[in-house]
């Protein structure tokens, strides 16, 4: 799961929705998406193993959601 959206590419897993399911959401786990992890070595191998940098040029970065709300004020 990553706080940003860039376009194709970014596939809604099962673990990604399990996830939202357990902070309360409504899910339907049979539409995840299927994903697999990357073989490593063979990325490497390639020289395509590059440190990951957030695409702050492209995309959207979605805000923090509160988790609790603020103390009420008299």
């Amino acid at each position: 799961m990553s706080p940003f959206i860039s376009g194709a590419g970014d596939p809604l897993s099962r673990m990604t929705a399990a996830g939202l399911g357990d902070m309360g959401y409504q899910v339907d786990l049979e539409g995840a998406e299927p994903y697999a992890l990357p073989d490593l070595l063979q990325v490497a191998g390639e020289g395509a193993l590059v440190p990951h940098t957030a695409p702050l040029d492209d995309g959207l970065l979605l805000p923090a959601v509160p988790t609790r709300l603020p103390a009420a004020t008299p």
